[in-house]
This record gives structure tokens, C-alpha cells and sequence, in this order.
């Protein structure tokens, strides 16, 4: 016969695994919670780089003379300081300006899909852009960014005062 000690006892002890076993589902299900909203972050973190690779491949891929969206206009070879990766910033001369790309004299060669900051005239502020382009002297490069970079261009396209009417 089982003595009420006993009875006790094993009542216990069913109840403390019978009590762990819901806290582990509860954990368990807090821990799915979590992992299931990060890789919804992790997917809108994915986003922005998606649309700047699949940007940086089309000019890549096309090669024409035709792949510009918009005109250039002349950067009538003002300076421009251009940081890259590591610890330098060069001096560099504005050849072309568009609201999407610029074309820069640097003698300096940078590999294609160098992120890189560069500070146009009376923009009051750096935009960053990728290098699609080094060949003789000269860096291609497109924008990308936010709406102040953008904000930025604008300023140093009306700066340079020769802006094509709309």
C-alpha cells in the first residue's frame, strides 16, 4: 500500500514536470516568435541592398551610349573630395553631373562596386554612390540612397547653374 507521504511525493513530482513541460512550450513559442520577427527584419534589411544590386547590374549590363536616364551636365571640372573605403580621401574633378550618376577625373584607380562618398559643390552634404565605371582617368559612378542624397544632387545641379529646364 502506498503510504499519503508517498501519495504526496508523486503528486509533486508529476506536478514540477508537468509544470516544466508548459514553461518549455511557452519558451519555445516566445523563441519561434522572436526568430519568425527577425527574419521579417532581416528581409526588409535585405531590400534596400537588393534594389542597389539589381541597379548596379543593369548599368553594368548595358553598355550603350543610350543607358543614361538622364542628361549630364558639365561639372566644368570643380573639386570634389571623394572618400572610399580606408583611410584616404582624394581630391577629384567633377567632369559631369546627373541626378542619378557623375563622371570623375581620378587617377587613382577603383575597383567596380567601391562604395564611395563623394561631396559635390554646393550640395551641403556627401551623397554616396557605387563606382560602375574606371577606365583612363575617369570614375562612373551611380547613386544611391535616400531622399537627402537626392535633396543633394538637386542643390549641387542648381549650384552649377546650368541646369536643363524640365
Amino acid at each position: 500500500m502506498v503510504s499519503n507521504q508517498q501519495m504526496y511525493q508523486w503528486l509533486g513530482e508529476v506536478l514540477r514536470q508537468s509544470l516544466h513541460a508548459e514553461l518549455l512550450a511557452d519558451g519555445a513559442g516566445q523563441v519561434g516568435q522572436i526568430v519568425a520577427r527577425a527574419a521579417t527584419d532581416i528581409g526588409r534589411e535585405a531590400e534596400a541592398p537588393r534594389a542597389e544590386v539589381d541597379q548596379y547590374f543593369a548599368a553594368l549590363r548595358d553598355d550603350s551610349e543610350e543607358r543614361r536616364g538622364y542628361e549630364r551636365i558639365s561639372g566644368r571640372g570643380a573639386p570634389v573630395e571623394l572618400r572610399a573605403p580606408g583611410p584616404f580621401a582624394l581630391c577629384v574633378l567633377l567632369e559631369d553631373l546627373s541626378p542619378g550618376e557623375a563622371g570623375l577625373r581620378c587617377q587613382r584607380p577603383l575597383p567596380i562596386g567601391t562604395c564611395v562618398e563623394i561631396d559635390p559643390p554646393n550640395a551641403m552634404g556627401a551623397v554616396t554612390a557605387r563606382v560602375v565605371r574606371c577606365e583612363n582617368g575617369m570614375l562612373g559612378v551611380v547613386f544611391i540612397g535616400e531622399a537627402a542624397s537626392k535633396a543633394r544632387i538637386e542643390r549641387a545641379l542648381d549650384g552649377l547653374g546650368q541646369r536643363a529646364a524640365a
